[in-house]
């Protein structure tokens, strides 16, 4: 089967992107890197469209997430899975992140 843009389907499965970044980042490795700047630097997050915001603990949650199951180029590799769902998509990887959520506007 052919799309609308040329390429060839195999059925109804959709080919995952590939990660966009393949490293990832641990706690502990997150606070070596902080370790090695001053301990009053002000941490901050981009803003959703531009800009920064400032960083709060409340901004941190463990999540669970599918890995590599994002299939839309502009959202991310990884999903949260939904509480109770036992839905993650064939094959997926799960695992528990620490999440920094950006506050909403």
């Amino acid at each position: 089967m052919t799309a609308r843009d040329g390429s060839e389907h195999t059925g109804n499965r959709v080919e995952p992107l590939p990660q966009r970044n393949p490293e990832h980042l641990t706690a502990q490795r997150l606070i070596k890197l902080l370790s090695a700047y001053p301990p009053d630097l002000r941490v901050v997050v981009d803003g959703y469209e531009s800009g920064y915001d400032d960083l709060s603990a409340g901004q941190l949650q463990r999540v669970r997430i599918a890995l590599g199951v994002g299939e839309e180029r502009w959202a991310g590799d990884h999903e949260e899975l939904d509480p109770g769902s036992a839905d993650v998509g064939e094959g997926a990887d799960v695992v528990d992140a620490l999440a920094l959520r950006r506050r909403s506007r």
